[in-house]
């Protein structure tokens, strides 16, 4: 069984926790009287929040007050592992940190690389404020003997110790706690070097002036070595930085990896190269990389950069094109440093595997550097001068692509992107279009492609497939022929001239088919609109915006206005006018005080009666210009220090009227008075086992069915019983999204109540009756196995929950706490989102809740539930292929035989490559979001898929 944990996430409400109040908080100094140790004696050296105890007690630690819960101090005390105290506001101010009932002995053993003892190595546990104080060291026999501060007792929160070894090849090692199992470090430790593994790479003749000359003194690769871990389903990249060692003229870069049984390492990287300066005239370096799936002892290595020798790579095809290279790719690693102003790399002498891209110096041309015509294999030789090779590009063996483009004024649409791509979604190569409105790419797939021209000044995207063979094939765009224009035009209100408003941000999309709902106002992927240039006097945008057939839709944003443009044919949409001279500028004032509209942090909101108000980034709207119509507005102030906010002004209604051109209205908003108001506490009900229980609740209220009260605080210290606050009088909606009580969390689904409020209410009755309680999680599939979701590499990342057709929560998971969950009694469909967050798989899954339910609820997948695991199973035997799954891609093949795995962005750019085992997982944390193009190869089969990130 598993615990749920459920975040939800608020519009247009604000959630708030039943608090004590807190009268507002001033500096205030505490004095550390003594410090007394495990043996019950004075501890007098060390330091506390960067005070030196040794100048004597007692000390004064000055907080310089604000809004916080507590004061955490740091201590760092000789033979003691370094804690934080938390001070709390409200107790005393004089404080004694006793260590008796709170320190225990430990004896950690320390052993080598080579299995001997290690004597001389420190342990060390730091603070931010305190300078480092070993806190033991081991003696002859490898033992050093300390306290550890135990985390379990309250205000004490212990920092982690890290061994610092005084032996060769040994680096310093931070030991990981055992936290996250709710167990701490234990009294008797064994670290133990040899169960590591040591990356040692010896560098010949580095401190020579030979080398000097060659390469400069740093890294390209400043984290040498890599490697991934799963725990719980969840995978991890560390990164691990080489310390190095100077011996006679060579120089000897080590690291060191442990590999916990408990959290096994899956994969491990090892780059290594150097770094150019063209500045001395130094060379870009042949990459080291060597990739692991599995560590086995130690891993030693020798490179003897002096007798590296320099290769410039020219290009060139057959057309006499002038060619420069773009991505340098030698034996299937991409050399860090490579400039490809002065395309020089040294390398080792003998044979390599080239694979290069090219094209134009303005990318306007381009042959892409897939497939085995791109490979080429070279020879360097013991020769100083610079070798040249010469890669030459037969156009003819290519299918090439050639595009030309004419804007809307006619003229040639000179930078403008082109991006070819084949029917399997297979990347062919992009190239940026030339002062004729050209650009060309070469490739090698067969078959059907599409392309893609963006970046034309205010056009969308164009779009269009057509064939490939071997030979050259054109495409031509002219604007203004071939596509439709739309005319935008805006006329501003005077007084967005005169508050500076500044030009009006229409975000527009085009697509081919007709979505479902609007995008994302943040989704960054719309035409951008340049406008033609408009008098000071008319305050008139216009613009032509040109499309092909499809569909568009959109907003048009001014500063905090935002206008929607509803779904509808390009066909139909021949111009968009958008007039605010119809619109009236409002001005809100607050007992005469002029207060600033748009998104704002004073509370102030104004909305169509009957409507929420907009909010955004946790403010809340009241527009700066309406249309005509009957509004309200209000301001909802916090309630002193609390913050526990309550409705302060309010303007049941208010007609605007635009009877001329930029109409004003004022909107004058009074405090309301005393009398309005009672002072009532917030009270639970409903669940018999909170009685007399210390209690929070997290609550979403708004009054009159539209207007949300921001409630919130810091500290959140509620029980059940009477938080008195200030509250309006009216009709209140409400409902519980989580409680806190016993230490744990509980949240609550699909409750929503109502309430009222005058002057016979004693307390504001937050009813919870009704709700079924459960304290476990349980997941089933179809057949009533229960699913383990900490043994698969799948991990549950959040759940939906719905009634019927409505969305009630969205729940994130956790495998590690005791969580529960609050439910009325019913039939619910639940979708749970497995994987990480750049790819998640969707399982539909149901709960029963009824009186027979019991504490555990039982979420049943459907038959389509297929862990990564499976995959795995799968791998051998069926196509070649690549599934991306739970964060994690499995490669399947027919026979098992190693693949040839290449990863390529969009735009042609290799990124990764690498020889896998089919069911063997890959890593993909590397990779940003996005789509990718994955090509496998195994003997004479091919494939490509594309994978969305």
């Amino acid at each position: 069984m598993k615990r749920l944990l459920l975040v939800f996430a608020f519009m247009l409400s604000t959630s708030f926790v039943l608090l004590a109040q807190n009268s507002e908080r001033k500096v205030t100094d505490i004095v550390l009287k003594s410090v007394i140790g495990y043996d019950g004696q004075p501890i007098t050296s060390g330091y506390v929040y960067g005070l030196d105890i040794s100048k004597g007690l007692p000390l004064k630690i000055t907080d310089d007050g604000g809004y916080r819960s507590e004061v955490g101090m740091d201590f760092t005390l000789p033979g003691y592992e370094s804690f934080y105290y938390d001070w709390t506001y409200g107790e005393s101010p004089e404080i004694t940190i006793d260590l008796r009932d709170v320190a225990r002995p430990a004896k950690w053993k320390v052993v080598a690389h080579d299995g001997a003892l290690l004597p001389g190595a420190e342990l060390v546990s730091t603070t931010s404020n305190n300078p480092k104080v070993t806190l033991a060291q081991t003696d002859a026999e490898g033992i050093a003997n300390f306290y550890l501060v135990d985390d379990s007792r309250a205000n004490y929160r212990p920092m982690p110790i890290t061994v610092v070894p005084q032996a060769k090849y040994h680096t310093a090692y931070a030991v990981p706690s055992t936290k996250y199992n709710k167990t701490y470090y234990a009294s008797n430790t064994l670290i133990d070097y040899s169960k590591m593994h040591l990356f040692l790479m010896r560098v010949k003749d580095f401190n020579t002036d030979l080398r000097k000359r060659m390469f400069s003194d740093e890294l390209t690769t400043s984290y040498n070595l890599s490697y991934e871990t799963v725990r719980n389903g969840q995978s991890t990249t560390s990164f691990v930085r080489s310390a190095y060692v100077d011996e006679g003229s060579d120089r000897v870069y080590y690291s060191m990896v442990y590999n916990d049984e408990n959290c096994p390492i899956t994969k491990a990287w090892y780059r290594f190269s150097f770094s150019g300066d063209k500045s001395v005239n130094t060379f870009s370096s042949y990459p080291f990389y060597r990739e692991y799936d599995k560590l086995e002892g130690d891993y030693e290595f020798e490179l003897s950069p002096t007798t590296w020798r320099p290769v410039r790579i020219n290009v060139k095809d057959d057309l006499g094109t002038a060619l420069v290279p773009r991505n340098l790719w030698v034996d299937g690693v991409r050399p860090v440093d490579y400039d490809y102003n002065d395309p020089v790399v040294c390398l080792p002498q003998g044979e390599h595997v080239i694979d290069v891209y090219a094209a134009t110096e303005s990318a306007s041309v381009v042959y892409e550097n897939d497939g085995q015509k791109s490979l080429r294999t070279i020879v360097v030789k013991d020769a100083m001068n610079v070798q040249e090779y010469d890669r030459v590009y037969n156009h003819g063996d290519y299918a090439g692509y050639e595009v030309t483009a004419v804007d809307a004024d006619g003229n040639p649409a000179q930078g403008a992107y082109f991006f070819l791509s084949g029917k399997d979604g297979r990347a062919l190569g992009s190239a940026v279009l030339d002062s004729a409105g050209r650009g060309v790419v070469f490739h090698e797939y067969p078959g059907e492609c599409s392309g893609v021209i963006s970046g034309i000044r205010n056009t969308a995207k164009l779009t269009w497939t057509d064939n490939s063979p071997i030979g050259m094939q054109t495409h031509h765009i002219d604007v203004c022929k071939d596509l439709r224009k739309v005319k935008v035009t805006v006329k501003q209100h005077e007084q967005m001239y005169a508050n500076k408003y500044g030009n009006p941000e229409l975000h527009l999309y085009r697509t081919a088919d007709k979505l479902d709902a609007m995008p994302g106002f943040y989704d960054d992927t719309y035409i951008r609109c340049n406008w033609d240039s408009t008098s000071d006097t008319s305050h008139v945008f216009t613009a032509n915006l040109y499309m092909q057939d499809g569909w568009l839709c959109g907003y048009l944003v001014q500063r905090d206005l935002r206008d929607s443009i509803a779904m509808m044919k390009v066909s139909d949409a021949s111009e968009l006018n958008f007039d605010y001279t119809k619109y009236a500028y409002v001005k809100y004032t607050l007992d005469g005080k002029r207060l600033q509209a748009g998104y704002n942090y004073e509370g102030l909101m104004a909305a169509p009666v009957g409507q929420a108000p907009v909010a955004e980034w946790s403010n809340v709207l009241a527009p700066e210009f309406l249309l005509p119509g009957n509004y309200y507005a209000c301001v909802v102030s916090p309630n002193n220090a609390s913050e526990l906010s309550y409705i302060n002004a309010y303007v049941p209604s208010f007609k605007v009227e635009c009877p001329v051109e930029n109409s004003e209205v004022e909107v004058a908003l009074t405090t309301l008075p005393d009398e309005d108001y009672v002072q009532v506490p917030l009270k639970l009900d409903g669940i018999f086992f909170l009685a007399g229980a210390k209690a929070e609740a997290e609550v979403k209220f708004l009054y009159n069915g539209q207007i949300p009260l921001a409630v919130g605080g810091e500290n959140y210290k509620t029980v059940n019983t009477e938080v008195p606050f200030r509250v309006l009088k009216g009709d209140y909606d409400y409902s519980v999204k989580g409680l806190k009580f016993d230490e744990k969390h509980h949240y609550v689904v699909g409750h929503e109540r109502k309430v009222t409020v005058g002057d016979d209410t004693k307390a504001v009755q937050l009813d919870l009756s009704g709700l079924h309680y459960f304290n476990t999680i349980g997941y089933f599939d179809a057949e009533g196995n229960e699913i383990d979701w900490l043994d698969l590499w799948t991990p549950l990342c959040y759940a939906s929950f719905y009634k019927g057709q409505d969305f009630l929560a969205d729940c994130y998971l956790s495998s590690y706490e005791d969580e529960g969950l609050f439910i009325p009694e019913g039939d619910y469909g639940v979708k749970l989102f497995v994987g990480d967050w750049s790819q998640k798989i969707e399982h539909d899954a149901t709960l029963h809740v009824d009186n027979q339910s019991g504490t555990t609820a039982r979420i049943v997948l459907g038959k389509q539930f297929t862990p990564v695991e499976q995959v795995v199973a799968e791998s051998n035997g069926s196509e070649l292929n690549i599934r991306y799954v739970g964060g994690q891609a499995v490669v399947t093949a027919p026979v098992a035989a190693p693949v040839r795995v290449a990863v390529y962005a969009l735009n042609g750019a290799k990124l990764n490559c690498m020889n896998v085992m089919p069911g063997q997982r890959i890593d993909m944390s590397a990779l940003s979001r996005g789509a990718y193009i994955v090509r496998l190869s195994q003997g004479n089969v091919n494939s490509a898929v594309k994978i969305v990130k």
